[in-house]
Parts: structure tokens; sequence; C-alpha cells
């Protein structure tokens, strides 16, 4: 049995390790795949116009089969995303960090770059596709339709996924401005408390009621939140008891799905569950407690406002590391905005796919290839190959920020 595990590890292994070699590949090719089109794009965009000569139509016809091997790569490294772990051994269909949005975009990525893998290989007579790639509605091929209508799939979940995150981001960034702001203005704010300046005394005073108002109404949320999160784990508790007295029913409605699994099996996904819950338990304790500290910090600076003890709360205000806490939200707004311009480059993109790909398939069921069609058609992919081009380069060469460090 040992043998065995060491042998399904060791192919693990190799797989995860040409998984990462093929990913590296296609995400160095990418780019060059962009370029690629682009070049070809505007010298058909010179022969719809009748003005390419014979060395360009062959550069063009050349630049184009280029294109599609350059292609062919991607299905490598979606497929390394889908099957390979994280760094964290976790799956990229089993991280609760990606929502099913961002899940679906892969998996439809999956079946479209397989697809053009394929295509890819019956053109250049690898393999032999034979009817299916002929079967058509009109002058539209099916098999052409299926895996360009994955990229449009893939496309909308994608940008859907990003357009959910971006109000999360805007919060971030509208957050990190004021507390650059507040951390650039405390050395004054500091200095005018120590002068007895009563409106910044008043001001800052309202400012701790207030937060210590909306820690409290946190804290209550919270406290709601893990009175759920404790009420599943003892559900999942409940399930491994009766599992280890072998007096385990599965419930009609329950947390887990127990339809067509074993006891070991379901020991197996409780135990998952029940690790995943005491996690997030721990989470909401530890920003509890955070709360609970800063409710304290407040109250204790009211107290000395109210004994118009300014000097010890002007003393207390420059313990802080003032420095530290101004370039850590520098550090934090800068990362925010390479999130979001990230963000809205997916989203770009992503539309002019989806616009590229739909009018594409349109001209070819109608057969409607004017010059002006054609022309309209070829622009358009410039422009989103562009875009795409930029949303690599972007990607590669603009990363966070490492967060400083507290000096001891």
């Amino acid at each position: 049995m040992n043998a065995v595990n060491n042998v399904y590890k060791g192919c693990q292994y190799g797989l995860d390790g040409c998984g990462k070699v093929a990913a590296k590949a296609a995400t160095e090719v990418e780019l060059l795949e962009k370029l690629t089109k682009i070049g070809y794009r505007i010298l058909d965009v010179f022969a719809v116009k009748g003005n390419l000569s014979a060395p360009f139509a062959v550069l063009s016809r050349h630049l184009k089969q280029t294109a599609e091997v350059f292609e062919s790569f991607r299905f490598f490294g979606a497929m390394q995303t889908l099957i390979c772990p994280n760094k964290e051994g976790v799956y990229f269909l089993k991280d609760p960090k990606n929502s099913w949005q961002k899940c679906a975009d892969r998996v439809f990525l999956a079946g479209h770059t397989g697809l053009k893998m394929l295509n890819g290989m019956d053109k250049f007579n690898l393999i032999h596709l034979g009817t299916v790639a002929k079967v058509s509605i009109g002058h539209l091929p099916i098999f052409k339709l299926t895996y360009d209508g994955f990229i449009i799939l893939s496309s909308f979940f994608g940008s859907w996924d990003a357009i959910n995150h971006l109000p999360g981001v805007r919060k971030h960034l509208s957050e990190a401005d004021y507390k650059i702001e507040k951390w650039e203005f405390r050395p004054t704010m500091i200095a005018l408390v120590r002068a007895s300046d009563q409106i910044e005394i008043a001001e800052y005073q309202e400012k701790c009621i207030t937060t210590v108002f909306e820690k409290q109404e946190e804290i209550a949320k919270n406290n709601k939140k893990l009175a759920v999160l404790q009420q599943e784990a003892l559900v999942y508790e409940d399930v491994l008891k009766n599992i280890d007295n072998g007096s385990f029913i599965a419930p009609k409605k329950s947390l887990l799905s127990f339809r067509a699994q074993t006891p070991e099996e379901i020991r197996e996904k409780t135990q998952a569950k029940a690790k995943e819950i005491a996690k997030k338990i721990g989470q909401v304790k530890v920003i509890q407690q955070k709360y609970e500290q800063r409710i304290q910090r407040c109250e204790d600076r009211l107290t000395k406002i109210a004994a118009h003890d300014y000097k010890g709360l002007a003393d207390e205000l420059s313990t802080k590391n003032i420095e530290y806490k101004s370039n850590k939200w520098q550090v934090s707004k800068y990362n925010a905005e390479v999130d979001q311009n990230k963000m809205w480059l997916k989203i770009a993109n992503a539309v002019g796919k989806i616009a590229v790909v739909t009018l594409a398939l349109t001209l070819m069921a109608f057969n409607f290839w004017t010059a002006a069609a054609t022309l309209t058609l070829l622009g358009l992919g410039i422009v989103v190959d562009s875009i795409g081009s930029i949303k690599i380069l972007y990607e590669d060469y603009r990363h966070h920020k490492p967060m400083p460090v507290l000096a001891n």
C-alpha cells in the first residue's frame, strides 16, 4: 500500500512540475500570440483595401499559422490552473477565495483552448476531425460555434467576477485615502491637543464617540455571525460522533450531501468542513478582539479628555509609529490601485472579446463579408488584442509592493 501511495505521490509531483512548466510557457507565448494577431490583422486591412503585395500576403498567412500554434499552448496553462494545487495545496475549484464566476471562467477557458488546440492540430494534419469540423448550420460550422461559444462564456463570467470585486477595491481605496490623510495630519493634531486647542479636542472627542458606537455595532453583527458558525460546528461535531458510535443516519436536511457516500467518505468530508468552520470562527474572534481593544483605547482617551489631561492624551497619541502607519497605507493604496487597473483591463478585454467573437460568428452565419463589415471586424480585433497585450504586460510588470515592517 505504501508503494502505491509513493507511486501516486511521485506521479502527482511530476504532473505538478510538468503543469508549471507548461503554464510558464503558455504565459510567455500569450503576448507573442496577441502581437502576431495584431500583425496579420493589420496586413489583412491592407488586403481588403487591395493594397497588399504578394510577399506580405504570404507573411500574413504565416503569421496566422504562427498565432494558431501559440494559441494551442494556452490549453496547458488553463489545465495547469485547474488540475494542479496552489502553494497552499488547494485546488483552484475548491479554493474558497475563488468565486463561482471565476471558476466558471476558467472551466470554459479550458474548454475553449482545448477545442482550439484540436482545431489547430486538424489544420496542420496532425489529427483528422472529419465530419466533426465540417457539420454546420448554414455557413457556420458547429465546431467553431462551440469553441467560440466557450470563449464568450469565459469572458462573460470573467468580467462578472471582476465587476463584483470592484466595489470592494474602491472601498479600500477610499479607506486608504482617509487613513493617509489622517496619519499625515497626526503630528499637527498632536501639537494642537498638547496646546489645549479646544476645537481640535472637541473634534477628536466626537471621533472617539463615533468609533465606539461603530465598533459596538460591528461586534453585535459579528456575534450573530459567530453564533451561526458555532451552530454549524455543532452539526459537524454531532455527525462525527454518530459515525464513531456507528449510529449515523443521514438527515433529511443537512449542511452536507450524504447521498451515495460511505461513512468513511462522510467522515473525511465532515472533518474538512469542520476544519474550515473552525478557521472562520477563529478569524471572527480575532476581529472581535481587535474591535474590543479599539473601543477600550477610545474610552481611555475619552476619560483623559473628560479629566482635561490633554498632555497625557498627546503623549499617548505620540506613541504610535506615525511614519510606519502612513507608509503602510501608502503601499496599501498603491496595491489597491494595481488591482483596480487589472480588473478594468480584464473587463475591457473580456467585453472586447465578446464583441469580436459575436460579430465574427454573425458575419459567418449570414455570409455577410462586405468590405465595411470585414474592416470593422479587423479594426475591433486589433483594438481588443492591443488591450489584451497591455493587460498581459501590466500583470507581468506591475506587482504588489511588500507591506512595510514595523521596526522593533
